[in-house]
């Protein structure tokens, strides 16, 4: 959990997002996102959902195609190779990918910064 309690921002050019909540919410803070980090950055989501919101112009993983232990390590092979620096989970009052999303959280080395309910982070 690299830059915790650290304030600063660390300029991006490559960002996760954790879709853990309903997907209004990811669309509604990817253009915030745009305007805090500019328009080059590339934007993966983690979802658990079919398709993909608006605005997403990087990957998408879907944790579907990720079942059990060796799914989950699959994954995170697919993730590191990415090298975030920036990593936004949302933590809204909607039980979805709950697991999925602390066990990222925890892998991934990156600012983490969360959206909630509302869109704000």
């Amino acid at each position: 959990m690299r830059y915790f309690f650290y304030p600063h921002i660390p300029d991006c050019r490559r960002l996760l997002l954790i879709e853990s909540g309903s997907r209004r919410l990811i669309e509604k803070v990817i253009p915030y996102l745009y305007d805090l980090f500019g328009q080059d950055v590339e934007i993966d989501l983690v979802t658990c959902y079919g398709g993909e919101p608006a605005g997403v112009t990087g990957r998408v993983f879907n944790v579907n195609d990720y079942g059990g232990a060796a799914g989950r390590n699959a994954l995170w092979t697919d993730l590191a190779q990415r090298e975030y620096l920036v990593t936004g989970v949302i933590c809204a009052a909607e039980p979805i990918m709950t697991k999925w999303k602390w066990w990222l959280a925890a892998k991934v080395p990156a600012k983490i910064f969360i959206i909630n309910e509302n869109a704000d982070y």
